[in-house]
């Protein structure tokens, strides 16, 4: 029988409280059910209260749990979660991390944000095979980020990192087209399916 993360996380009180749209859940279980056994380190951006955190280490129980947040929460929330104060912008501090099978934005939700956390980890924190996950992408549509100066929509920048898989139609071939597999959109969640190895177009024509 699969196991679902709800029951997970409503069958067990050590779990610190958690804020998330009742649509997550099946989501996850279609996402994380063909990666639960083989993902062992993964990075969740946006810790809160760690709920969230706990409840990874629950489900993934081979993986390491690493957090950041702006915020420093001073509470242990167990073995294999490793909690980082930091922003995950910070380039600096990303570079010091290590490698990801599972890749979960759940932070400021700021478009912006988001997608310069993506631009850099994709490219270099994610593993061959790895799996990207932003959620609360209702705030791309949201006015008052446009009060800070900010009118960047992550859904334009999904559409264009779908383009770009398509490079070798459009002879504007770029790392992504060479990287990126898939892109899923569900309601409020996009997730961006990393290659396991980057293919040469130019291998798939016979030349004479």
């Amino acid at each position: 029988m699969t196991t679902k993360i709800l029951d997970i996380l409503l069958s067990d009180s050590s779990i610190n409280a958690i804020h998330k749209w009742n649509n997550y859940f099946d989501i996850y279980d279609e996402v994380f059910a063909p990666i639960r056994e083989s993902t062992k380190t993964i990075l969740e951006i946006g810790c809160a209260g760690g709920g969230s955190a706990q409840l990874l280490k629950k489900y993934f129980q081979n993986a390491t749990i690493y957090t950041i947040d702006i915020r420093h929460l001073a509470k242990n929330l167990g073995e294999g979660i490793h909690q980082i104060t930091g922003n995950a912008t910070d380039i600096n501090l990303l570079q010091i991390l290590p490698e990801f099978d599972l890749i979960i934005d759940d932070g400021s939700h700021n478009p912006y944000e988001q997608i310069q956390s993506f631009e850099y980890l994709f490219k270099n924190k994610l593993r061959n095979g790895g799996v990207y996950l932003v959620e609360d992408l209702e705030h791309s549509f949201y006015n008052w980020w446009k009060k800070m100066d900010n009118d960047k929509n992550f859904f334009d920048y999904t559409h264009q990192r779908v383009l770009d898989m398509q490079g070798f139609i459009t002879n504007t071939v770029n790392y992504y087209t060479e990287n990126l597999y898939k892109v899923i959109n569900y309601q409020q969640i996009s997730v961006f399916y990393k290659k396991t190895q980057v293919l040469n177009y130019t291998s798939l024509y016979k030349k004479e």
